[in-house]
């Protein structure tokens, strides 16, 4: 089986085939991470973007490349990463905020109690995965 690592370099390979053939580029909204597509101009055009999403009108600059070079240097795509064994309660709250979410600090404990059982039931997923999927598990 191919490593995340070489199929995340498919796909960076597979979004430079998508810019070179069509000059459109796939981004994230710098407000709310929509992914939007924009037509490459040259920097001396008019560069700002509009979310469909959240009608934010931005600079392009301020709207992260989906897939760009150097990405697969980041630690995700290693296979050999082992997830933390254990996590803070502002691991779990930072979690909660961004699933718009409000945890009593029981509901926390729970998390922390769970998370290592999770972690070796699910060795493939990023921590941050697992705290979500036992917060949805125990609300």
């Amino acid at each position: 089986m191919e490593t995340r690592k070489e199929l995340a370099t498919e796909q960076l390979r597979l979004m430079e085939v998508i810019r070179v053939k069509s000059n459109i580029n796939v981004v994230t909204c710098g407000h709310c991470g929509s992914i939007l597509l924009h037509e490459m101009k040259s920097i001396n055009d008019n560069n700002d973007i509009v979310c469909y999403d959240c009608k934010s009108e931005l600079d392009l600059c301020d709207c992260p490349d989906l897939w760009y070079e150097g990405c697969i240097e980041n630690m995700y795509f290693d296979d050999d990463v082992k997830q933390p064994i254990s996590i803070s309660v502002m691991d779990v709250v930072n979690v909660a905020i961004e699933l718009k979410m409000d945890l009593s600090i029981g509901q926390v404990n729970e998390v922390l109690r769970l998370y290592p059982d999770e972690v070796k039931e699910n060795p493939d997923w990023n921590w941050g995965d697992i705290v979500e999927n036992i917060i949805y598990n125990i609300i």
